[in-house]
């Protein structure tokens, strides 16, 4: 919404944005339009809103606020900035490696390489290596390239591509389904289908639309006969909600009649499973895994004789009781499920409604103490949000929190290799994580990425970097940081980024020593001095003063940089 209005003098416009990576993008832009002399901002202090969400994380002046720092950090950012690679067309492998990573572009690309050349299986295989590399989460274009490896290679190389997919993808449903449909064509052992089967469950058992992994286990299973597999499978898919829930459950009465039915032919007397109520107490308030086998065991076991008869009415049972628990559940969680449009990855960016019922289902499970329910839905909403860094800053935090450090530093890993590597705040995130682990090269790493991207600039760094040695007790590689700063500063001749570093020091305390409270000292030789004394652009409202003295024992002058704002006009 854009409304304004004003008499030549003052004007006023509101701006609505949704999140942190919006709110600092607006903020930005009204910074670069360089048209004001200032800015007044405010906000309830300690006050968290969605608009502000993760940006504390890495706040450099506390002291002004949220919205107060990011005017300050960006003004101070404006010095430097590295340019985008423009794209490039390429058909051969090594320009393939080194294409542009818009989307539309590679999808483009690989198009052309399948229709020119479908059996080039190197170049094939360079063009999807280099696409999903970038892109891990497109399930699509995983089974396309398992397609391509059928053609025109060996099993084991399909299985490779396959693996590879499930590792960069873990929690996708879509994924898992073409895996072991895939396997059902090509294992010649059953058993090596079904353990397929049961690690995409321990993964996706909690998705919502894992019923189609379900129904392609029940059929499989059915192909092979195997009644003591599917008596488990119909138990194991009222654990949790999915759109077939109802559907599984009726499907295990059916089977629990078959069964009664065959109890009668073998016995040759009437079995009634109403005669007989089963006691609370002779079934477990949790039916894990192995109480289930044993329960289906007994049930499928001719030589227990009336044995059987209890525990066909104790699987029942068990049957009811997942089944009633999982009909609450689905009440409570039904409206976050019918509100997701989109459950795969894609470029397009969501729409703010998509966004907000992830959070308040974020919410809502975040409350109820499953903590791999909390892990599953996380890695599910990263499917579809996984370009949103609020998402990852979020997951991050809550995993921290709660005891799952290396959850959230896996996370962090994807966060700034792969899905939001460009967006600035989530390296300055993870260089705060590894530093809080007393991960300190881990951290300085995540800093120098910070510098690599397009977005990051020269001053912000430089003090994110001599701010963490700080912490650290390291006053002397936090002072050589800015010296060396200060130095290849004066030899680009930038009286901007000179001026600005300087003018940091003033929101920082010396870098000297952890008791000193003077300025800060850096030597420069004549020429080097020449750039400092060069007037700032007019368009800037700070002016410098030097004062140097000589020093017998250096060659060089030292000398101590005060920033003096001048009086608007």
């Amino acid at each position: 919404m854009n409304m304004s209005s004003g008499n030549g003098y003052v004007s006023y416009v509101e701006e609505v944005v949704r999140d942190a990576e919006q709110t600092t993008t607006k903020i930005r832009s009204l910074l670069e339009e360089d048209e004001y002399g200032i800015y007044i901002v405010g906000r309830l202090h300690k006050v968290k809103t969605p608009q502000t969400s993760g940006l504390e994380q890495w706040s450099e002046f506390p002291e002004l606020t949220i919205i107060g720092d990011l005017p300050s950090s960006i003004l101070i950012d404006s010095c430097n900035s590295i340019p985008e690679a423009e794209p490039m067309e390429s058909d051969t492998p090594d320009e393939i490696r080194r294409a542009s990573p818009d989307f539309d572009h590679w999808t483009s690309l690989i198009s052309q390489i399948e229709n020119s050349s479908p059996d080039d299986i190197e170049k094939l295989c360079s063009v999807y290596d280099s696409f999903l590399a970038e892109f891990p989460l497109c399930h699509g274009y995983w089974r396309r390239y398992a397609n391509h490896k059928m053609r025109l290679c060996s099993i084991d190389k399909v299985v490779e591509v396959f693996e590879r997919a499930v590792q960069a993808a873990t929690y996708c449903v879509p994924l898992w389904l073409d895996y072991c449909v895939f396997s059902i064509s090509c294992f010649e052992d059953p058993s090596d289908i079904r353990r397929l089967f049961k690690r995409g469950m321990s993964f996706v058992g909690k998705d919502y639309a894992c019923y189609t992994l379900w129904d392609k286990y029940i059929e499989f299973e059915y192909s092979q006969q195997e009644w003591s597999s599917l008596a488990q499978i119909y138990i194991q898919a009222l654990r949790f909600p999915t759109k077939k829930l109802h559907v599984y459950y009726a499907s295990l009465k059916k089977l629990a009649t078959l069964f009664e039915e065959e109890m009668k032919s073998q016995s040759n007397s009437t079995v009634d499973l109403h005669f007989e109520a089963v006691v609370d107490g002779e079934v477990p308030r949790f039916f894990g895994d192995d109480e289930i086998s044993l329960v289906v065991k007994d049930l499928l076991d001719p030589a227990i004789g009336p044995g059987r008869s209890k525990a066909l009415q104790r699987y029942i049972y068990i049957g009811e009781q997942l089944y009633q628990k999982a009909c609450q559940l689905d009440e409570k969680i039904g409206a976050f499920e019918i509100n997701i449009k989109r459950s795969y990855f894609h470029v397009k960016e969501l729409d703010a409604g998509q966004l907000e019922n992830w959070h308040r289902y974020l919410d809502y499970v975040e409350m109820q103490g499953d903590f791999d329910w909390v892990v599953k839905l996380y890695e599910r909403c990263l499917i579809s949000c996984a370009n949103y860094p609020d998402f990852w800053m979020r997951y991050v935090d809550f995993m921290e929190i709660n005891g799952g450090r290396e959850i959230a530093n896996f996370s962090l890993d994807r966060a700034t290799q792969i899905f939001v590597k460009r967006v600035s705040v989530i390296h300055l995130l993870n260089a705060r994580f590894k530093e809080q682990i007393g991960d300190m090269l881990g951290a300085r790493a995540a800093l120098l990425q910070c510098n690599a991207e397009s977005d990051t600039h020269f001053v912000k760094n430089v003090i994110l970097k001599a701010n963490m040695e700080k912490r650290t007790g390291n006053f002397t590689a936090a002072s050589t940081i800015f010296r060396e700063a200060l130095a290849m500063a004066a030899q680009k001749k930038q009286s901007h980024t000179l001026a600005n570093l300087y003018k940091t020091s003033s929101y920082s305390s010396t870098l000297n020593s952890p008791k000193s409270g003077g300025p800060i000292f850096a030597s420069f030789d004549s020429e080097e001095l020449g750039v400092l004394l060069e007037p700032l652009p007019s368009t800037r409202s700070d002016s410098l003063w030097i004062f140097s003295s000589a020093s017998e024992s250096r060659s060089l002058s030292f000398c101590t940089c005060i920033i003096k704002m001048k009086q608007l006009r």
